[in-house]
């Protein structure tokens, strides 16, 4: 179940709702069978991460869960201290380090939502009640497995609050919606967001999740979103050159290798060469002049 996205001036206005602070992890499934001894990592993209996360076994989930529980499927996101960790992590493939990185990287699994039960589907029922199954799955406090907190009021005061904590955002989720397998209204996903002009260095046709592709940025690639922004990226590039070209960028924020998370494309804006920037301002009203006279 994905989210749509919603604006934080209208969270007083959602009704019949839940509120639940949003992570910046990696969202995943976590399938696990007690009596078939089965355990399984699925990452939104449907790989399977079962293998980088080895802290994450039948043994010890086994002092985590109710003995009444058999089998059950959640839904939630793994997370560490920065999202870096996860990235660095998701992409292991050595043995050893998978290893040592368990222990010297510990992440947690938040479970947000309860799709499955001793074998019982339960992705029909209403949010409220899945909410309920959970709660009852994970009794016992660990530091492998969370289950989320949520509040059913005061929302714009909790989502100040929740962003001043450095929590990516909130996630409003309607109490009586079933579970999905789709982007929905029902979840509704609110962040707070920044907007600033990237330089731009080239073009990436393999990047970006259309298949415009996308512009390289000194805070990285930033995908186009029509074919409209591809030939205006293109007509710039021949009428002022690439030395001049901008992107006004909507992002969530500058990881620590300086990169933008969550970059969306505004439009293109052109500023002047860096030799016209560092003229004088009376060498620039002289410029200015000659391009008048033109």
């Amino acid at each position: 179940m994905l989210c749509q996205r919603e604006e934080p001036e209208n969270l007083d206005l959602l009704e019949n709702c839940i509120l639940e602070p949003k992570y910046d992890g990696s969202r995943n499934l976590f399938f696990i069978d007690f009596e078939h001894n089965y355990f399984r990592i699925q990452h939104r993209s449907l790989a399977d991460y079962t293998e980088k996360y080895p802290e994450f076994n039948l043994e010890e989930l086994r002092k985590i869960f109710n003995k009444n529980c058999k089998s059950i499927i959640l839904d939630g996101e793994l997370i560490a201290k920065d999202f870096e960790i996860i990235l660095s992590r998701n992409n292991l493939s050595d043995i050893q380090k998978i290893q040592m990185s368990s222990k010297l990287n510990p992440v947690k699994f938040i479970a947000f939502d309860c799709l499955m039960i001793n074998n019982q589907d339960i992705r029909f029922l209403p949010l409220q009640h899945r909410k309920y199954c959970l709660s009852k799955a994970i009794e016992k406090k660990n530091n492998l497995i969370e289950v989320i907190q949520f509040w059913e009021e005061d929302f714009s005061t909790r989502y100040q609050e929740l962003v001043d904590w450095g929590f990516e955002g909130v996630v409003c989720k309607d109490k009586s919606s079933e579970y999905l397998s789709k982007r929905t209204n029902f979840w509704l996903k609110i962040k707070p967001l920044q907007i600033d002009e990237f330089k731009v260095i080239g073009y990436n046709e393999k990047s970006g999740r259309s298949s415009y592709g996308s512009v390289k940025t000194d805070r990285g690639d930033v995908g186009l979103l029509t074919w409209a922004n591809l030939e205006e990226f293109n007509k710039l590039l021949d009428e002022v050159g690439l030395e001049r070209i901008w992107a006004e960028v909507e992002y969530q924020k500058l990881n620590p290798s300086g990169k933008a998370r969550f970059p969306i494309f505004r439009r293109f804006v052109v500023k002047p060469s860096e030799k016209y920037q560092s003229l004088t301002s009376e060498e620039n009203e002289d410029v200015e002049d000659l391009k008048i006279g033109v």
